[in-house]
This record gives C-alpha cells, sequence and structure tokens, in this order.
C-alpha cells in the first residue's frame, strides 16, 4: 500500500486497510498540534538537532542541516518526546501566506515571494528609512509618496483642524519642507521676507504652503536661485497687511502664488 499525505502540511494520512495506523496516527496529529496557536519555531538558525529540546518544540531547518536533520532544508522538524528521543517529524510548511513565530528573534516571518521574510520585508515602495522623511510626524500622521523626489512626506489636508499653527516674529524666513500644509502667520511690524530656496539647496515635495501676513509692513515672497513663482494676475509677490495667501508648489522650482498680494 503506497502513504499518501495531505496536500498542505504533508501530514500521513490514515489509510483504509491499513494495518498498523498508529505511527501515521500519531504523526498527523504531532503535526497538526503544532499549528493549534500560531505556530511558533524556536529558531530557524539552528543547523544541527540539539541535544537539549522539550518535547513537542519546532524548528525551522535551514539550509545545510546535518545529523537526523540532513536532506530537510526549510521544512518543520517537531521534536518527539524529551530531547527527541523519540526522533523528529517532518513537515512542509512554504506556502504562500504560511506565517510562524521565531523565539528566538522575537519577531513573525512570513513565506512571501518563494521565501521567509520579515513582515517589514515585504514592502516593496520603501527600501528602508532614509526614504522616508520622519522629522516632525505627529500621532496618526499619513504619509504620502512624491515620485518626483523619490520620498515620502507627511500629507496633511486641508481639512486637517489640527495642522500646527508657525508663528513667525522675525523679519525673514524660508520655507520649510516639514511644514507643508501648515499655516504661518508672520507677526513682525517691519517689513518681512519669506524665501523659496530652490531644491538644490532646500529639496521639497509637491505641497502647499499658507500664510497670512499680520504685521503692519509688507511681506515679500523672495525667489531663490532658479525659483519661478507665478502670481495673480495683475499681482506681485508683496503680501500687504491682512493679505493671506497659499504657495503651491507645482514641480521642481516652480510654484504658483494664490491669495491677496499688492497690485502689480
Amino acid at each position: 500500500m503506497t502513504q499518501t499525505f495531505m496536500p498542505r502540511t504533508g501530514a500521513p494520512e490514515w489509510q483504509s486497510g491499513m494495518k498498523s495506523p498508529w505511527d501515521t496516527v500519531g504523526k498527523a496529529f504531532r503535526i497538526h498540534d503544532t499549528f493549534t496557536v500560531k505556530a511558533i519555531v524556536a529558531s530557524r538558525s539552528v543547523s544541527a538537532p540539539p541535544g537539549s529540546v522539550s518535547d513537542g518544540t519546532a524548528y525551522l531547518v535551514p539550509a545545510g542541516a546535518t545529523a537526523d536533520w540532513y536532506g530537510e532544508d526549510g521544512r518543520l522538524a517537531i521534536a518527539v518526546g524529551t530531547d527527541a528521543a523519540n526522533g523528529w517529524y517532518f513537515c512542509d510548511i512554504g506556502l504562500a501566506g504560511a506565517e510562524l513565530y521565531v523565539e528566538d528573534e522575537a519577531k513573525y516571518i512570513e513565506y512571501f515571494g518563494g521565501a521567509w521574510q520579515f513582515r517589514s520585508d515585504q514592502v516593496q515602495t520603501i527600501g528602508d528609512l532614509s526614504d522616508v522623511d520622519l522629522t516632525g510626524l505627529l500621532d496618526g500622521d499619513v504619509l504620502q509618496y512624491d515620485a518626483s523626489q523619490m520620498k515620502f512626506y507627511v500629507a496633511r489636508p486641508y481639512s486637517d483642524l489640527t495642522s500646527p499653527i508657525v508663528e513667525i516674529s522675525g523679519t525673514s524666513a524660508i520655507l520649510d519642507p516639514d511644514q507643508a500644509n501648515f499655516y504661518h502667520r508672520f507677526t513682525s511690524e517691519a517689513a518681512k521676507t519669506f524665501t523659496i530656496n530652490p531644491d538644490s539647496a532646500t529639496p521639497l515635495v509637491n505641497a502647499e504652503w499658507h500664510g497670512r501676513n499680520v504685521g503692519t509692513a509688507n511681506l515679500t515672497i523672495v525667489e531663490g536661485s532658479g525659483v519661478t513663482i507665478n502670481v495673480p494676475s495683475g499681482g506681485t509677490l508683496v503680501i500687504p497687511q491682512g493679505g493671506t495667501f497659499t504657495l503651491k508648489r507645482i514641480t521642481t522650482d516652480l510654484f504658483d502664488l494664490l491669495g491677496q498680494t499688492v497690485a502689480a
């Protein structure tokens, strides 16, 4: 009689007419007992059967395993009896979506793309945290990808009433990429400038910066080297007292200015 196995775990099946089903049934139960809770393995880096092991402890066998694990690379090894006194059961679990908790790493791994990976390794868009600007992140912030800069930045919509208000009391300020969609209040009573540096000096994302000139004297928005700001029809880059504005980045070093400006 040819032994048959279950399609997912490789556990042996009890077949009709089998004279001695006990080993087969015991092995099947052992394998399924491993999965009665979230599947846990002690390690995936131990390449030889440990001499001291609790009954039922499981290991994910790495490449190049030796001794009783020889030739079982990539399979789950389950100890039968204390110190594996009755040997090891092996089963195949390399199926898409299969998940294991690795105790000696304190992390979950998932079978994805033909290999076991940490869950975070499955993110294909972000190479590492250097691709993400983490400056000033707030609880609940959402990251948005800007293809022109190949970066992620915080996306705060107009409807986000909790977006920070930036009070600028000095007479000069530079547009800050970390303050995208913030509301700027220029409070100095003296003449003021708000400089927009080129991307070569201050890399920006496609976002908006909002503001109001609270002080008496005018606020002038200054184009940095190579920067072009399209002013409103008949307007200028000068914001009068009480004037509100929005500076919208269109692409690299190109902006639209919307709002109340001094007439040309």
